[in-house]
């Protein structure tokens, strides 16, 4: 069983780092892969996730990458 996602996003952003050798990394956002649901399923998916990161979270193949883009800039 994966770890809930702010745990893997705690752990990520870790890792990034290389245990404090490196400047702070942050998660920005989240892409999920929603190619297995429909659109309405994928949707949702994408709601939860953003819901339980306070992340924007998208399928950019699905629904193209804004949201991402739009939390890189903002940075």
């Amino acid at each position: 069983m994966a770890p809930p996602l702010p745990k893997a996003i705690a752990l990520y952003e870790t890792v990034a780092t290389a245990g404090g050798a490196f400047a702070p990394a942050r998660v920005a956002g989240i892409a999920l892969n929603t190619f297995h649901l429909s659109p309405t399923e994928a949707q949702q998916a994408i709601e939860q996730t953003a819901e339980e990161t306070g992340l924007p979270c998208t399928d950019p193949i699905r629904f193209g990458a804004e949201p991402l883009l739009e939390a890189i800039l903002k940075g």
